[in-house]
């Protein structure tokens, strides 16, 4: 049997605390990135109300109970669940709550555990807004979109013993952890189907599966 030293021990945990400060570093430049866009943009954001046709009045008042809406629960920062307030939270679901105020509507909200449960009950018109998504082919069969709001670039995340620059190529044969129902996940199996995917339900979670060393990498945005 192998004997575990106590120096093996702290060495690992200072591996693994200096990937969590790297990743804990990496969130903190995209929010206060985020907070800065949005600051930019705070004009648009007042509590005034639209001026609708008497039709389009009509449509909301008689379609308002099918007005479901399932956030998502776990896309920080963008729209995830805060347990300690009980409610949603997020950059971009501070447009739901002001497409709201300004239709002065309230949507009926679905709790899901995941996004790819947001996608199956789109598919299934059992929700009819689904936010902060990606435009895709496969997607745009049953959903509409609107113009971009902000535009992300997806990422590929290493450990922290790899130094060398990398591209999709590179992780032919290898393992990557991708949150399933993400856009890149499709991109990913029917543009570089030698890549082996590790589907996830979070983000979080593909960050954990390369920390971990379970996969080779992670593609997040």
């Amino acid at each position: 049997c192998q004997m575990v030293t106590t120096a093996t021990l702290e060495s690992v945990m200072k591996q693994n605390n200096q990937r969590i400060k790297i990743l804990i570093v990496f969130f903190v430049a995209a929010v206060i990135y985020l907070a800065f866009w949005f600051l930019q943009n705070k004009k648009t954001f007042n509590n005034e109300t639209v001026d609708l046709e008497p039709a389009e009045r009509l449509w909301l008042e008689k379609h308002k109970n099918e007005l479901l809406f399932a956030p998502d629960p776990s896309y920080s920062p963008f729209e995830f669940y805060d347990k300690r307030e009980g409610k949603t939270r997020g950059l971009a679901h501070d447009y739901i709550v002001l497409l709201q105020k300004k239709l002065g509507i309230q949507f009926k909200i679905v709790r899901v555990s995941n996004f790819n449960q947001i996608l199956s009950l789109a598919k299934e018109r059992k929700v009819a807004i689904v936010n902060a998504v990606t435009k895709n082919p496969e997607r745009s069969e049953y959903l509409l979109f609107t113009e971009p709001l902000v535009v992300l670039k997806n990422i590929i995340i290493l450990r922290q013993n790899e130094k060398r620059e990398i591209t999709l190529d590179d992780l032919y044969g290898k393992k990557v952890s991708v949150v399933q129902g993400y856009a890149i996940a499709d991109f990913l199996r029917n543009n570089h189907p030698r890549i082996q995917l590790d589907l996830v339900s979070t983000d979080l979670n593909a960050l954990l599966q390369v920390s971990s060393g379970v996969t080779s990498a992670a593609i997040i945005d």
